[in-house]
C-alpha cells in the first residue's frame, strides 16, 4: 500500500512539472464589468461634474471586450485595441507576442479581475486610478464554427494614421457589417441573445428586427475611421445599404434569422459597391 502512495505521490509531481500554468486560460472570457476606486479622478480627467456621465467616455474604450485563449494563442479585444498572437501568462501578468496586456489582480476558475495595460488611465502611479476589469468564463464558445474573435474577421479595427481613399473607407465598412453578422449569428446560436453594444455599429436589436441609430460621433464604431467626413461617408453608405436591404422581402418568422438574413444582405450589398469620388 506504501509503494501506491509514493507511486501517486511522484505522479503527481511529474503531472504538475509538466502541466501548461497557462492551461487555466483556455476558452474565452467575456468582460461583464469595470470598477475604479476613485471615481473622481476620472471625473477630475475628464472635467465631468454631473454624475452617470463617466460611462459615454469609459464604453467607447472598454466595450464588450473578451479573452480568447487556445492552442497556447490568443485574440484580445481591449476597448478600441486588438491583438492577436503567442499567448503566455504567469502569476502577475498576461502576455501577447512577449508584451503585457494585463496585470492579473484576482484569478478564480470563472471570473478574473484584470487591470488592463493599454488604457492611458491605467498607465499613472496611482492606484485609486486604476481601472479594474471583470471578465466571466464562457463555457458555452467554441472555435468550431464563426469564430468572430479571429483576426480575419478584425482587420478593419487597425484605425487608420491618415486620410483614407472612399473605396477603403467602403471596404472597411464592409468588414465591420461582416464583424456585426459574425457576432450575431455566433452569439445568438450560443445565448438565443445579442449585446448591442458589441456589435460596433450603430444597431439595434428589438423583438421585432433591426433599428439603424442615427449617426453619433460618440458610437464606438466611429473611432475607426480617420475624421468626421470619412465617418459621414461611412454612414452616408451604412444607411444606404439598410435602406436598400430593408425593403427587400425577407420571408421568415424567426426574428433572429430575420436579423441575421438583413445583415448578410447589407454585407453583400456593400461587397458590391464601387466608389470613386473625384477630389
Amino acid at each position: 500500500m506504501k509503494k501506491i502512495y509514493i507511486l501517486t505521490f511522484i505522479s503527481s509531481i511529474l503531472f504538475s512539472c509538466t502541466s501548461n500554468p497557462e492551461d487555466k486560460w483556455r476558452g474565452k472570457w467575456n468582460f461583464d464589468s469595470y470598477k475604479v476606486e476613485d471615481i473622481s479622478q476620472l471625473y477630475s480627467y475628464y472635467n465631468i461634474s454631473k454624475s452617470g456621465e463617466i460611462d459615454q467616455y469609459l464604453m467607447p474604450l472598454i466595450g464588450v471586450d473578451y479573452l480568447m485563449v487556445e492552442d497556447g494563442n490568443a485574440n484580445n479585444l481591449s476597448g478600441l485595441n486588438y491583438s492577436s498572437g503567442k499567448f503566455t501568462a504567469d502569476d502577475k501578468y498576461l502576455k501577447i507576442n512577449n508584451k503585457k496586456v494585463y496585470e492579473i489582480i484576482d484569478y478564480r476558475k470563472n471570473s478574473v479581475k484584470l487591470k488592463p495595460l493599454m488604457l492611458e488611465f491605467n498607465q499613472d502611479d496611482n492606484p485609486l486610478n486604476d481601472i479594474i476589469l471583470t471578465f466571466v468564463s464562457d463555457d458555452l464558445y467554441n472555435t468550431t464554427e464563426l469564430d468572430y474573435t479571429q483576426p480575419q474577421y478584425n482587420k478593419w479595427r487597425k484605425i487608420p494614421t491618415d486620410k483614407e481613399e472612399p473605396q477603403t473607407i467602403i471596404d472597411r465598412l464592409t468588414q465591420q457589417v461582416e464583424y456585426a453578422r459574425i457576432y450575431f449569428e455566433k452569439e445568438s446560436k450560443l445565448h438565443n441573445k445579442v449585446k448591442t453594444i458589441g456589435v460596433e455599429l450603430p444597431f439595434q436589436f428589438y423583438r421585432n428586427g433591426i433599428v439603424l441609430e442615427e449617426y453619433d460621433p460618440m458610437q464606438k464604431w466611429t473611432n475607426y475611421f480617420y475624421d468626421f467626413d470619412d465617418q459621414q461617408l461611412a454612414y452616408t453608405y451604412l444607411l444606404h445599404a439598410f435602406k436598400q436591404v430593408n425593403s427587400e422581402q425577407i420571408k421568415t418568422d424567426n426574428i433572429l434569422e430575420y436579423d441575421r438574413l438583413l445583415l448578410k444582405n447589407m454585407e453583400t450589398y456593400l461587397k458590391s459597391v464601387k466608389v470613386n469620388i473625384p477630389k
